[in-house]
């Protein structure tokens, strides 16, 4: 496996573990509010009863604001993460494509159309046709 391909695939594998990790942290967040939604649920249901404690209520609500920032910054961080390799690999291709032979750019035009493939054809030398 040559070095381009290597460095290609190890792109490839910290890009899968990104969006895996940002696939993890979305469900998490999911959960989050699933528990959210099942306190206001209780919550509800207490008042009704009328046992809810207010001072319970806000502990749970901080402690679900700070577990929801740090999802939200983990989630920004991989993000970042994605787009950094994708930028990076761009860049490589474009390095890439800016190094290209000119003798083999003059060849391949001869398939871009008809006026092309006789004006490279009428400059090749004779030996090529055999």
């Amino acid at each position: 496996m040559s070095q381009k391909q290597q460095v290609e695939k190890e792109t490839d594998e910290r890009i899968k573990d990104a969006e895996k990790q940002r696939m993890h942290l979305k469900e998490a967040k999911k959960l989050v509010k699933a528990l959210q939604r099942l306190r206001d649920l209780r919550r509800e249901k207490e008042k009704a009863r009328g046992r809810f404690f207010p001072e319970e209520d806000h502990h749970f609500g901080k402690k679900i604001r700070e577990a929801e920032d740090l999802l939200h910054d983990e989630s920004k961080k991989y993000e970042k993460v994605v787009e950094a390799e994708r930028e990076a690999r761009k860049a490589r291709l474009a390095a890439e494509g800016s190094q290209r032979d000119p003798l083999k750019e003059h060849y391949l035009q001869a398939e871009r159309n008809l006026e092309s493939l006789i004006d490279v054809r009428s400059g090749s030398p004779f030996f090529f046709f055999f």
